[in-house]
């Protein structure tokens, strides 16, 4: 399997801020925010287009993402290592 790209979306208040990363876990490390949102890509272009795409919205259209995919904006880094260490 073809190593993952991640884009994803920090709640750093009161900014979301968007980026993209092939290594998940150490970028969320690094920023020591609340990880909201992500999205895998098995193709890193795809995903830097994805993450160019987003940085366009306003943020009430990044919230509403966010929000669509996660109601209480809890942080889903443990789920993201859940997924890492089941997958």
């Amino acid at each position: 399997m073809d190593k993952l790209s991640y884009v994803y979306i920090f709640d750093s208040a009161p900014h979301l801020f968007i980026g993209v990363t092939g290594d998940l876990e150490r970028r969320v490390a690094q920023a020591r925010r609340k990880l909201v949102w992500f999205e895998p890509h098995t193709d890193l272009a795809t995903a830097v287009a994805r993450e160019k795409q987003l940085k366009k919205w306003n943020r009430a259209w990044k919230a509403k993402l966010v929000s669509n995919h996660n109601p209480e904006w809890r942080d889903l880094f443990a789920e993201f290592n859940l997924q890492q260490s089941c997958g």
